[in-house]
């Protein structure tokens, strides 16, 4: 099972959802790779760290329908990313469905540390 590892957080503006990745690999090689295969609609912000990536992912959504639509794509998407750039399988784009709830929650509750477990 795959696990969520993104946030939304709410503001005057509305609800932002944020996904990171880090990864072993020089800023340029990951910069090269987000301009083919990274997402059109969301912000993309990258810094080398040390020996690693990090690698930030933000869209503005209007729902929680929405987060449950965009947050299983930008984790896909990153996932995607790191196999790419480190000789890794390529995940299954479909067991990331799985991380629908999880958004949805998000942008409706908060904070998933103190959800019971399901």
């Amino acid at each position: 099972m795959i696990q969520g590892t993104g946030r939304v957080e709410r503001d005057r503006a509305g609800l932002e959802l944020f996904v990171e990745r880090r990864v072993a690999a020089p800023l340029g090689e990951v910069e090269a790779w987000l301009l083919g295969q990274g997402p059109d609609d969301a912000q993309v912000s990258a810094v080398e760290l040390g020996n690693e990536t990090v690698v930030y992912f933000s869209r503005r959504v209007a729902s929680a329908a929405e987060a449950g639509d965009v947050g299983p794509e930008l984790e896909f998407t990153l996932d995607r990313m790191v196999a790419a750039l480190t000789g890794g399988v390529t995940p299954d784009r479909a067991r990331y469905e799985t991380l629908r709830p999880y958004y949805e929650r998000l942008a409706m509750d908060g904070d998933p540390v103190s959800w019971p477990p399901s």
